[in-house]
């Protein structure tokens, strides 16, 4: 069903992809800057344009935006409180978006908040870590060729959860923020999606058993983890959230061991190639900076593929969004791991396996993928 409409908008998301990777190599550093501002922006558009399928998640999800957009603000409060929602900020970002009149800002926005975030996350690491112009190109890449944008525009919530999350770990990991200061963007994303009370536990749990800080730190990172944990395990107790969370938890696996709940042996195959990918990156990585010593990030990017790789077996739909969340990651991975290996003889074959991995998994995504399915008409 209109294959021609979705061979030609597939062909234009996957010949920017390859545009935007000349461009950057090719530019002036200064004008690094702008350059992913256009990507950024022709991304929103192309988002604005889209035509979801009336099978698609967002053909779904519009009409509840227009109810609740048609709601006065104090009765949609009342209707959270009522309800007692567990992502209670749900509700409001559609009533925002829903008054805007235009049922396309939804995906527009979305993938604005989305992209806006990661390509921050791509240009902080590049800029403050004297990242090549080529080590840039190659990090988006491989980030843009897992094809996710289709799915973000088309899921909503997952998307804007999990790369707020994506982008608080950089900050903490990388940045040395302390993880206290994001807290409340940590509530943001855990309130938008299940996937972000998830990842909101999994991160303070493994606050609390990292073994890589300082001793001088140590205390003070698990003293706080365990202070957030106690915080949010009282919240979701006394809301209902962690009584929902399980009967959710309960019900997927429920579904998936039953063989009846949703399942795209697609896109299985395409995660379980890139978190395999993304494990032999991790690999390499340590094998040149062993020397150097550990990484935060790259121990915490470890054990988040390490969890993926545990749930294959027990349940898709957590397995696929954590998939999401591995490649958001993998962003500045990608670059730091180049970096290492710039003056070495192995880059060029470490480059190598990047870019052919990188067209391998966008022509599966473009042929059976869920980026197979964008249609911009």
């Amino acid at each position: 069903m209109y294959l021609f409409e979705r061979l030609i908008s597939v062909s234009i998301y996957t010949s920017f992809i390859f545009i935007f990777y000349i461009l950057i190599t090719r530019i002036k550093t200064k004008d690094i800057k702008y350059v992913l501002i256009a990507y950024w922006i022709i991304i929103g558009i192309m988002a604005f344009c889209y035509k979801p399928m009336e099978s698609s998640d967002l053909s779904r999800l519009t009409p509840i935006m227009n109810g609740y957009s048609n709601m006065e603000f104090s009765e949609l409060l009342d209707y959270i409180s009522e309800k007692r929602l567990s992502t209670p900020l749900e509700p409001i970002y559609y009533y925002i978006i829903g008054k805007l009149g235009n049922e396309s800002w939804l995906p527009c926005i979305t993938a604005l908040i989305v992209y806006g975030l990661l390509f921050n996350i791509a240009y902080d690491y590049f800029k403050k870590n004297k990242v090549t112009k080529k080590n840039l190109a190659i990090g988006l890449l491989l980030f843009m060729s897992r094809g996710l944008f289709h799915i973000i525009i088309g899921n909503i919530r997952t998307g804007i959860s999990v790369s707020i999350i994506a982008w608080c770990v950089y900050q903490e990991k990388i940045n040395d923020k302390k993880i206290i200061k994001n807290f409340p963007l940590y509530v943001i994303a855990a309130s938008m999606h299940t996937i972000g009370q998830i990842l909101l536990i999994i991160r303070l749990v493994l606050n609390i058993t990292d073994k890589n800080r300082s001793s001088k730190h140590k205390i003070f990172y698990k003293v706080t983890g365990v202070i957030l944990l106690l915080i949010v395990y009282y919240i979701s107790v006394k809301y209902g959230i962690y009584d929902r969370l399980m009967r959710k938890s309960e019900s997927y696996i429920s579904k998936y061991l039953e063989h009846i709940g949703y399942f795209y042996i697609w896109e299985y195959i395409i995660n379980i190639l890139y978190i395999s990918f993304s494990f032999y990156l991790y690999k390499k990585n340590k094998k040149i900076t062993m020397e150097s010593g550990k990484c935060d990030y790259d121990e915490y990017f470890k054990k988040i593929i390490i969890i993926d790789i545990a749930l294959i077996p027990i349940e898709y739909n957590l397995f696929y969004r954590l998939g999401w969340f591995v490649a958001f990651l993998q962003l500045p991975f990608t670059m730091r791991l180049l970096n290492n290996y710039e003056n070495t003889p192995q880059y060029s074959k470490v480059v190598g396996k990047i870019q052919a991995f990188s067209c391998l998994i966008l022509f599966l995504e473009a042929l059976r993928g869920d980026l197979c399915g964008l249609k911009f008409w």
